[in-house]
């Protein structure tokens, strides 16, 4: 009897619309979409600078002076749904939170009628995965913010001890050397950096683009290159 209680009192795994439900309890609709993109390696710090620019930036780079809040945003990062994914395993509640992050994202940027600020937060390393987003956003009527936050893979090796999620000190060198790598787009023999390639997207994105770059190696963050003058 107590056992039949017990299984019955198992609550069945969220949806992926119920998890989409609470990613955007407190979001906010703006006049026009905005997608932060972001750039970097593990640890770089790309959580905190981006809500600061946000917060202290976007309404200058959006050339509007509004205020915006981090919480404004969904923020579409696997990170942010593993606590919605029933599953022992760590690796394969991370994949199905990844499968489900994609599906959200792809219902909100193309809902015919209420399309959510988002930050599509990764390391910029998979070429098609964004090229293939940047692309979508553009063609649903998003601006388009890329922010690159570099740092040294040492000085990250000494703040991902202090993270509860570990990611392997070789994969992040590894991840640091393709960022910093060129690539030949489309074998056209002009080789680029994926930083290069990714903002000359967003600065032909017809509803509007930018990008910045910081340097977040040392204590004092530096914006080493932005489409935006005077930030």
């Amino acid at each position: 009897m107590n056992s039949m209680k017990s299984v019955n009192s198992v609550k069945p795994p969220l949806t992926t619309d119920e998890i989409m439900e609470l990613m955007v309890e407190d979001a906010r609709l703006h006049d026009i979409p905005i997608a932060v993109i972001t750039m970097g390696i593990p640890g770089s710090g790309k959580s905190t600078l981006v809500k600061r620019i946000i917060e202290t930036k976007l309404g200058k780079i959006m050339g509007n002076n509004s205020s915006y809040k981090f919480r404004d945003f969904v923020n579409c990062n696997p990170d942010e749904i593993v606590q919605y994914i029933d599953e022992p395993d760590h690796n394969t509640r991370l994949g199905k939170a990844s499968r489900k992050n994609a599906a959200i994202l792809k219902k909100i940027r193309e809902s015919p009628d209420e399309k959510y600020s988002v930050i599509y937060d990764g390391t910029g390393v998979n070429k098609s995965a964004y090229k293939g987003n940047i692309n979508k956003f553009i063609q649903n009527g998003y601006f388009t913010l890329l922010v690159y936050i570099k740092t040294n893979p040492f000085i990250v090796r000494e703040r991902m001890k202090k993270r509860t999620r570990k990611v392997d000190s070789n994969k992040v060198q590894s991840m640091f050397l393709k960022l910093n790598n060129s690539v030949n787009e489309n074998n056209n023999g002009n080789p680029m950096k994926l930083f290069d390639l990714y903002k000359k997207m967003v600065l032909e994105n017809k509803n509007g683009g930018a990008f910045i770059e910081l340097d977040n190696t040392f204590k004092r963050v530096k914006i080493t290159d932005s489409s935006v003058n005077s930030l």
